[in-house]
């Protein structure tokens, strides 16, 4: 059985969405909604003990959703995201670096936010300036660029990036969030 229902953002409760899509019985909810909804949305699953696997979509990935939902909550519901700053490899040295620098954590999308700033400058640079036709251009030749996030290549007939960082989400017993470890070790990925 498949099931739809809308979400109203910013309600205190979704317990009538939770009812409706668990009255179907599905394998899988999937809450396709930002953080504070999501978070909720856990939240009232694993109160109700819905017998549906909880699955969150990337609107979701923030620590909010775990602070919304309870560190419990949000262990049972993964989410699809991107691997935490901690997760990528050789990255103590950043994360230390961006601890000094601001004095807290980096959020959950630093590292991209971090390499897409350089990754656009690197292109400028290449391009010699940001006039949209010549920047395109340098942009979509890259291959193998470093960063944070790892090695990036852009498909030049899409513009995405190669490899994706697509990765299942897990809530550790402390509220962190990191790549599911079974997810990765099952699809390869280096996390």
């Amino acid at each position: 059985m498949t099931a739809y229902a809308k979400v109203q953002p910013g309600k205190k409760s979704y317990t009538d969405v939770v009812e409706k899509l668990a009255a179907g019985k599905p394998d899988v909810i999937y809450a396709a909604v930002y953080f504070p909804e999501g978070g909720l949305i856990a939240k009232e699953m694993h109160l109700a003990k819905v017998q549906s696997q909880c699955i969150a979509d990337y609107g979701s990935y923030d620590t909010g959703f775990v602070e919304t939902a309870g560190v419990a909550a949000a262990g049972d519901c993964p989410v699809v995201g991107v691997p935490a700053p901690q997760d990528f490899a050789g990255a103590a040295a950043r994360v230390g670096e961006y601890e000094d620098e601001f004095g807290q954590d980096p959020g959950t999308w630093s590292p991209y936010t971090y390499d897409s700033l350089n990754f656009l400058a690197d292109g400028a640079n290449k391009a010699g300036g940001t006039a949209p036709a010549e920047l395109n251009k340098a942009l979509d030749g890259v291959k193998g660029w470093k960063g944070w996030t790892g090695s990036v290549t852009i498909d030049p007939h899409n513009g995405n990036r190669q490899p994706a960082t697509v990765t299942i989400v897990d809530t550790d017993r402390h509220g962190q969030l990191h790549v599911d470890e079974a997810w990765a070790k099952a699809v390869g990925a280096p996390y």
